[in-house]
C-alpha cells in the first residue's frame, strides 16, 4: 500500500453527494460582422471613454536609454555565453 496511514474508505461510492440548483447564465448574443467594436465596448465597459484605443508601445532609442540598452545586451551575451558553456560540458 501506497499511503499505509491513511483510512480505508469501503463504499465510498456509496455516498450521495448533496448539489443545489444552480442558475443558468443567459448567453451572450452572438457576435456577427455587422457588431462593432466600439458598439461591444460601450455595451460592457459604459464608464470608459470608447475612445481610448491602445497605441502601441514605443521601444525607446539608444540616446534615450543607454542603461537599459546595455543591460539587455549584457542579458542577452550572458544568455548565448551560458548556453554555450553547458553545450561544451556535455
Amino acid at each position: 500500500m501506497i499511503f499505509p496511514d491513511l483510512p480505508k474508505r469501503h463504499g465510498f461510492h456509496s455516498n450521495t453527494i448533496q448539489h443545489t440548483e444552480l442558475a443558468v447564465p443567459e448567453p451572450e448574443p452572438d457576435l456577427t460582422v455587422a457588431t462593432k467594436a466600439e458598439a461591444w465596448f460601450a455595451e460592457h465597459f459604459p464608464d470608459q471613454s470608447s475612445t481610448a484605443i491602445a497605441k502601441p508601445a514605443k521601444t525607446p532609442s539608444f540616446a534615450e536609454d543607454p542603461r537599459g540598452w546595455i543591460e539587455f545586451i549584457l542579458i542577452i551575451v550572458f544568455m548565448i555565453g551560458w548556453a554555450v558553456f553547458w553545450k561544451l560540458q556535455q
